[in-house]
């Protein structure tokens, strides 16, 4: 719960500037910045308060290899900020391919294999330092993390993002062909030349009985 009113709050703070100032108003940009603002105060948080408040989260058959998972998961959540805020024309400047989307899924799967954390707490009634929420939060927690998977991708343009067609032609539910020409249902076929099923004005006979030269 802390998470998620985390994450409004920071989103919402990237939003209200370009609403009110902005030349756009761009939901999923703020929903981007807001989750990696988010992570970079929780990944920073996993090296801070890394055994009073995370290592108690940890189901007890990781034994001492819980505490460097979680150093890892506080790496994979700054890393992943990174990658969702970054803006794409960077990347090609550091010499490497655009990693938004690969951030997205990322996270995403990271938020998936965290729930085994929340699930531990649910089950141990365990409460720790600074999330004293009580049982009823730690029953509620584990069923939130498919919001933040299906945020991850969104903010990243996994999900939600409409296809661009296979061609620069419109689909042929418009009107036009992937190859740029109409529709066979509109007297055209795909290719940009006259239907033979539909030979429209072309074998009409010529007005006032003139014949074609």
């Amino acid at each position: 719960m802390s998470f998620l009113v985390l994450l409004i709050a920071a989103s919402a703070l990237a939003y209200v500037p370009q609403y009110f100032r902005g030349d756009r108003r761009d939901l999923r940009m703020a929903m981007r910045h807001g989750m990696a603002l988010a992570l970079l105060f929780t990944g920073t948080d996993h090296f801070v308060n890394d055994e009073v408040r995370y290592l108690p989260m940890m189901p007890a058959v990781f034994g001492a290899t819980a505490l460097p998972l979680v150093w890892l998961s506080g790496a994979a959540e700054i890393a992943g900020a990174i990658g969702l805020a970054m803006p794409l024309h960077w990347w090609p400047r550091l010499g490497l391919p655009k990693l938004r989307r690969p951030a997205g899924v990322a996270l995403a799967v990271m938020f998936a294999v965290l729930v085994i954390a929340n699930i531990n707490m649910a089950i141990e009634g365990v409460n720790v330092h600074g999330l004293e929420f009580g049982r009823t939060y730690l029953i509620i927690r584990p069923f939130l993390q498919p919001l933040f998977i299906l945020w991850a991708l969104f903010a990243a343009g996994v999900v939600g993002t409409p296809r661009v067609g296979v061609a620069s032609g419109f689909d042929r539910a418009g009107g036009f062909g992937r190859a740029g020409g109409f529709d066979r249902a509109r007297g055209f076929d795909s290719a940009g030349g006259i239907d033979r099923a539909h030979p429209r004005t072309l074998d009409r006979p010529p007005p006032n009985g003139s014949t074609m030269a």
